[in-house]
């Protein structure tokens, strides 16, 4: 059974459409984003490397209590 190309770009598509909501700047590189849910949840995003149809990013959880 070989992957279903066109369902993979939809998701690929859908998930670049999510992230243009968080990181409105998505094509520039080393920048960072930090935003809380509530005191407990913290997080921030970071791009690592951005080209032309590829942004590497990276998402951690930022709260003291949780591993």
């Amino acid at each position: 059974m070989y992957p279903h190309l066109p369902s993979i770009l939809a998701t690929c598509e859908n998930n670049y459409a999510c992230a243009l909501k968080l990181l409105p700047d998505c094509d520039s590189e080393n920048l960072s984003y930090e935003f809380k849910i509530n005191d407990e949840l913290k997080y921030k995003i970071k791009i690592l490397d951005s080209a032309r149809y590829t942004s590497t990013i990276m998402m951690s959880q930022m709260a003291k209590q949780y591993p």
